[in-house]
């Protein structure tokens, strides 16, 4: 019996594939065939209101037929002066009125000048006031007094009287002068819930 070598085989031309590439192409293959789905998603989206910061504003004038820095001379004990004087909450929202008197000059001194303010109960207009009502009595220029909360829009008018006392001592305050300043500051509330606009 013969016997007879096995031929050998030529190499092949075909290019080898890798395992991975394989799997990857059956992936894709295996996705056509199944389709390829659209991802549906859905959004909810909400806008608040306009968000204003508060306005705190407050304008003082003098009222019709007064000029509160109208100056006086010759002072004897006794006599005293009218000066008026408007307040406004032109903000937006409400606030507490202060008014604080200063004095400076001689005549402003222990036993000098004192001021006395009222505001006006009874308003007809700016300038016309049927009664009036005390904020502060007579005393020195010194210190603060609480005008009251201003709604927003709201005026109050008031009356400052300037006065040397009857028993105004001659040697200390002849020839004397001094001014008086009102500063009148307004504060609000802040750290408030405002839920409710």
């Amino acid at each position: 019996m013969s016997t007879h070598a096995a031929p050998s085989r030529a190499p092949s031309s075909l290019p080898r594939v890798s395992t991975g590439a394989a799997a990857v192409a059956l992936a894709a293959t295996a996705l056509v065939g199944a389709g390829a789905y659209a991802a549906w998603t859905s959004t909810s989206t909400s806008t608040t209101g306009t968000q204003a910061a508060a306005t705190v504003t407050q304008t003082g004038a003098d009222v019709p037929g007064s000029v509160f820095s109208t100056a006086v001379s010759n002072l004897l004990p006794g006599d005293f002066a009218y000066r008026y004087r408007s307040v406004q909450n032109t903000g937006s929202i409400a606030q507490e009125m202060t008014l604080a008197l200063s004095g400076s000059g001689a005549l402003t001194a222990a036993g000098g000048l004192t001021v006395k303010v009222d505001r006006c109960a009874d308003i007809v207009d700016l300038g016309t006031c049927l009664s009036w009502s005390p904020v502060r009595a007579a005393g020195a220029p010194t210190g603060s007094v609480s005008l009251g909360s201003f709604a927003p829009g709201a005026t109050q008018e008031l009356r400052y009287t300037l006065a040397l006392p009857e028993n105004a001592v001659q040697a200390t305050f002849q020839g004397t002068t001094g001014t008086v300043t009102a500063t009148i500051t307004g504060a609000t509330r802040a750290g408030q819930d405002r839920t409710e606009g």
